[in-house]
């Protein structure tokens, strides 16, 4: 176990959720890998490229982040983080509170660690 790979690993997630909060892009984009696969906790799945277009264009708008880890596991250059975040999601529909339970894959490049995938569900009430 890499102790100094879980800090890492656990920084970048926090940088993730910040740069969504700030709408950062281009941030987002540095943290994802290409190919990401993005699963919302509302079922609905799409590439990084979607979800950093929505960034870019306003169309989704995260405010009042707030993330916890649970846990995060490296293997070789793999790492699985179990989390969860609340936040207020602002859209043309309107804005809503959300809150979903986590697990993101990352793993380390030449550039550090990027995000492979991620699967959201909902938080058991």
């Amino acid at each position: 176990m890499c102790r100094q790979c879980e800090g890492q690993v656990t920084s970048a997630v926090h940088e993730r959720f910040k740069a969504m909060g700030a709408a950062d892009a281009d941030a987002l984009e540095r943290l994802f890998e290409p190919g990401l696969v993005y699963a919302h906790a509302t079922g609905v799945r799409e590439p990084g490229t979607a979800v950093l277009e929505k960034i870019r264009s306003g169309a989704a708008r995260y405010t009042g982040i707030t993330v916890e880890i649970d846990d995060v596991r490296v293997v070789d250059r793999t790492a699985v983080v179990l989390g969860r975040f609340r936040a207020t999601l602002t859209t043309p529909q309107g804005s809503r509170g959300i809150g979903s339970q986590f697990a993101d894959v990352w793993v380390e490049t030449s550039t550090g660690w990027r995000l492979l995938a991620y699967h959201a569900a909902p938080i058991a009430q």
